[in-house]
This record gives C-alpha cells, sequence and structure tokens, in this order.
C-alpha cells in the first residue's frame, strides 16, 4: 500500500524466504545463547546478551545481503519490470521492517 502496489503472487514468493530468514536468525541466537549457558555457566540474561553481541554482525550482513540484493529489482524499469518491481518492493520491506 504504501508503494502502491498489490500484493502479488511473486511479492509473496519474496515474503516467504525473508521471513524465514528472520526466524531463522531468531532461533540462532537462542542456540547460542543456550550453548553460552551451558558451557560458561552464565545466567538466561548474560547468555543471551552474549550471543546477540557476537551473533549482531553476521545477522546485519546476511540482511544488508538481502536488503541490497532487492533495490535492483525493486527500481529497475524495462521489459518485465512490472513482474519483478513488486518482488525487489516485498524483499527490501521485510528486510526493513524486521530490523526496525
Amino acid at each position: 500500500m504504501a508503494v502502491h502496489y498489490d500484493l502479488t503472487v511473486i511479492a509473496i514468493v519474496g515474503i516467504n524466504p525473508a521471513h524465514r530468514h528472520r526466524q531463522k536468525n531468531g532461533i540462532m541466537l537462542v542456540d547460542f545463547a543456550q550453548q553460552v549457558e551451558h558451557e560458561k555457566g552464565l545466567s538466561a540474561e548474560e547468555s543471551i546478551y552474549q550471543a546477540c553481541v557476537l551473533r549482531f554482525r553476521p545477522i546485519l550482513m546476511t540482511t544488508m545481503a538481502a536488503l541490497l540484493g532487492g533495490v535492483p529489482m525493486m527500481l529497475g524499469t524495462g521489459v518485465g519490470s512490472e513482474l519483478r518491481q513488486p518482488l525487489g518492493y516485498a524483499i527490501v520491506g521485510v528486510s526493513l521492517c524486521r530490523r526496525f
């Protein structure tokens, strides 16, 4: 609605992998926190803090790769761009929304 595009099947194809990527990042944080908690004997709060500090860079890098990968599709013009633009907007939108 914000960019005046309908939610097409192609856009949903872009939303699904981006959403699954967000879920994977959350699972990895919890798994890493549990591992640190058992190995170092930290409390739950300390272990999740350590997981967030150590996993922030890889999560941010994969998020930026997905976001920047969708920009050419979003801004592209030419033959077939009407099919790719909703996909680009969906990828960039989901990438931005899951961080803020």
